[in-house]
């Protein structure tokens, strides 16, 4: 698989939706398999964190002093955070290089969505990596709109225009950031553990997408925009559209985007058969 940028500014954005829309229609069944795959793997943590839930409830309700909901969540929040790390990450990995082998012809390979537990170090290395570095570059609009909100909450019913302006200023900001860094890097997890490329480190997977990406952020933007279209359409349809449309259209969305920054070639045709150059042809058995 290449796996190099043409020196010809590719239409990055047009592949991805013509990759996409080709694996969602070719491999819907498996695309199916693959959401399904990624809703078990939230149930975990998303169970547990109903528990912690109704417990900070029920210590509320019977007077508990904040201290003690502080310490509730230092308990349980590494518990969640680890649910999250090593059973949610590779799955989502695994459910993304699906789509990704699927656009590639292997349409029926649903080996591939435990993929992430294969490389398991890769992939929790990969999202820890990406985990950081989004907190980091959102950290400063974070600051600028905490500041804002301060100010709005300590000058009670009428706060000063600067304090609002700090807090839209800081909101955009954030998100703005959040939304680039994102198209520039969550191609990222997929290449530390695509195993049809040949296998590199966390941050040699980091160089590599940060490279593939460059120039094309706004059509990850659009892609992921469309992706969240998808989902929503998806719980608007009493929640059975999320799994037969909303997440296998987000995840061929996602490998779309993966194939076209990466210039990933199509696999060749399988030649024809060699014309039969026999006297006799071959006949069908009795």
């Amino acid at each position: 698989m290449s796996q190099q940028n043409s020196p010809v500014e590719q239409d990055v954005l047009g592949r991805t939706l013509s990759l996409a829309w080709k694996t969602f229609t070719s491999a819907w069944g498996l695309l199916v398999v693959a959401g399904l795959a990624l809703m078990a793997a939230s149930i975990p943590g998303g169970v547990l964190g109903q528990v912690v839930g109704m417990i900070q409830h029920a210590m509320l309700e019977n007077g508990a002093p904040p201290a003690r909901i502080v310490v509730l969540w230092v308990i349980f929040a590494p518990v969640l955070i680890l649910i999250a790390a090593c059973l949610q990450w590779p799955v989502q990995i695994g459910v993304g290089l699906t789509a990704v082998r699927a656009s590639r012809g292997h349409t029926s390979c649903f080996a591939t969505i435990f993929e992430g537990f294969r490389r398991f170090g890769s992939a929790v290395g990969a999202m820890l990596l990406m985990a950081v570095l989004g907190l980091a570059a959102a950290a400063p609009g974070m600051v600028i709109a905490a500041l804002g909100l301060f100010g709005v909450i300590n000058a009670g019913g009428s706060p000063r225009p600067i304090a609002i302006v700090l807090v839209i200023v800081g909101a955009l900001l954030a998100v703005c950031v959040s939304l680039w860094l994102t198209a520039r890097l969550m191609v990222f997890p997929l290449r530390a553990c695509d195993p049809d490329l040949p296998r590199v480190g966390v941050f040699e997977a980091l160089r590599l997408s940060w490279s593939a990406t460059r120039g094309h952020a706004l059509a990850g933007i659009v892609t992921m925009i469309l992706s969240t279209v998808a989902i929503m359409l998806g719980f608007g349809c009493c929640c059975i559209g999320l799994v037969l449309f909303g997440f296998p259209l987000w995840i061929a969305l996602q490998a779309g985007y993966y194939r076209a920054v990466f210039n990933d070639a199509d696999p060749s045709a399988p030649p024809p058969p060699a014309p039969w150059t026999g006297d006799v042809p071959p006949q069908m058995p009795a």
